[in-house]
């Protein structure tokens, strides 16, 4: 693993804070929380989140640090460990002049869909992954958006309340891109691989409506300029969807749809319906269905490399509502989100994905 120098200072402070439930500064408390994470995933051929080898080496921590020096300033920041990197996943400032409006300025986790702001908390979903249809390298939404943002809530009467975000700046799409062979003039013997996409003067917002049954209903979308290579323009991009969220006693149930276009290259559209069911206090059981389907300008037809179609089933134990077991099994047509098998040979037919781990949080 290597750290840089700024990343171990943080580390460094995080061991010492730890000592301690709080520490005091100033006039206000540093608190801290954290997630973690690990599971054994592997599939019978191609790689798709993890490989046919199977992959032991897959835990993940999280720490997230919030100071409140003063009665109206919180500085929050999370940092992220995993076997091969630490990152900095978002560090932010926020100034609260009442719950009608607070003020975020930095690297501030992105408001988008159901859970952009949780997915780094296991505990909050069913499921081990979310779904790679929205939150995975779709170039859909980031982990964090560099910028300024304002946040608030306007309770509505009888139980509702309207909350919203509004922001600006740019961010860092992971985006995976296997279809880029069907354009033309692209190397076929280049292998696709994770990359950056930089959005530059982004401009996006959400409003969720938070009803008295538990229910969530929520828009939320942005637009922007995708950052090229020298004379290849700036095309125009925007990003957005409709969610719905319920996390009651028993029931659980989340559904989304989002697209993208980006002018004169590509779009797409992607969706799941995940429904999940306590049979005890502690069995949940779990299903999933998600769908993408990408469209080139100057590529027609059908190739498993512009399609997604992927079934899961879950098993859960719940120790307690902090930690976590889960098993599933996934079944993934199309090669949109599939990569090389091992010995680098082309990926072909339906993937089967099986995950047993464990997730926590504090």
């Amino acid at each position: 693993m290597r750290l840089t120098c700024r990343a171990a200072v943080a580390a460094g402070l995080v061991l010492h804070a730890a000592s301690a439930a709080a520490l005091t500064m100033s006039d206000g408390t540093l608190s801290i929380n954290g997630s973690g994470t690990w599971g054994y995933l592997r599939t019978d051929d191609n790689f798709y989140l993890a490989d046919s080898d199977g992959d032991y080496a897959t835990a993940g921590f999280d720490v997230a640090l919030s100071a409140r020096p003063a009665d109206q300033l919180v500085i929050t920041a999370q940092l992220g460990f995993d076997p091969d990197e630490v990152a900095l996943e978002w560090a932010f400032a926020e100034w609260r002049f009442s719950d009608l409006a607070r003020v975020r300025l930095g690297q501030v986790k992105q408001p988008l869909g159901n859970y952009m702001e949780l997915q780094f908390i296991g505990t909050a979903r069913p499921f081990y992954f979310l779904p790679t249809s929205v939150y995975g390298p779709a170039d859909i939404g980031a982990t964090s958006y560099f910028g300024a943002g304002v946040t608030g809530a306007l309770p509505c009467g009888d139980g509702y309340e309207l909350q919203y975000d509004a922001y600006g700046g740019a961010i860092e799409l992971a985006v995976f891109e296997p279809y880029e062979v069907l354009e033309e003039g692209h190397d076929p013997a280049e292998l696709p691989e994770l990359e950056e996409q930089l959005i530059e003067n982004i401009v996006g917002g959400r409003v969720s409506l938070v009803t008295p049954p538990g229910l969530v209903l929520r828009l939320s979308g942005y637009g922007g300029s995708v950052r090229k290579e020298a004379g290849e323009g700036r095309p125009a991009f925007f990003a957005g969807g409709l969610s719905a969220l319920h996390h009651g006693e028993r029931l659980w149930v989340s559904v989304e749809g989002f697209g993208f276009v980006e002018s004169g290259s590509e779009s797409q559209l992607s969706g799941y319906g995940e429904v999940a069911w306590f049979l005890t206090k502690s069995v949940q059981v779990a299903a999933r269905y998600e769908v993408t389907r990408t469209f080139l300008e100057d590529v027609s037809g059908g190739s498993p490399l512009l399609r997604h179609d992927e079934a899961g089933l879950g098993l859960n134990y719940w120790f307690n509502p902090d930690f976590v077991l889960k098993t599933s099994v996934h079944r993934a047509e199309g090669l949109r989100f599939v990569g090389p098998r091992e010995d680098a040979s082309p990926p072909s037919g339906p993937t089967l994905l099986v995950v047993a781990g464990a997730q926590f949080t504090f």
